[in-house]
């Protein structure tokens, strides 16, 4: 899962979800946390000599972070609770434990995982 966060968010801002049924409007956000396919990775490396890859264009902002996470984060902490940990004045560090503590509270049994990258402001170009 990869998600960008503003410097304020609201909610997550999902850049890339392997769950093509939800992109798609086969199944909502709420159904794909328990749904039995919830788990299938539609692309991946290695698989076949050819990999279907998308590319986003973002602007990005001093203070925003770049999420990049495992199911075993994503399908253990609810949103409003990543986003409660994302816009603390924690260090990435400090907010990358925070998170897998909450998912392995949650009973998160998955590989828990997560990358945290902040746009600081001596980076704005």
């Amino acid at each position: 899962r990869l998600h960008a966060v503003p410097q304020r968010p609201v909610a997550l801002g999902a850049v890339l979800d392997d769950q093509q049924l939800v992109l798609a409007g086969a199944i909502t956000k709420e159904e794909a946390r328990v749904h039995p396919q919830r788990n299938i990775i539609t692309r991946a490396m290695g698989v076949s000599p050819v990999v279907d890859v998308d590319l986003f264009e973002r602007t990005w902002s001093a203070g925003d972070i770049l999420v990049i996470c495992s199911d075993g984060l994503h399908g253990a902490v609810e949103e409003e609770d990543m986003i409660s940990v994302l816009s603390s004045n924690r260090s990435l560090e400090s907010m990358c434990e925070l998170l897998v503590q909450l998912a392995l509270d949650n009973g998160g049994t998955d590989n828990i995982t997560v990358i945290l990258i902040r746009l600081e402001e001596g980076d704005v170009k």
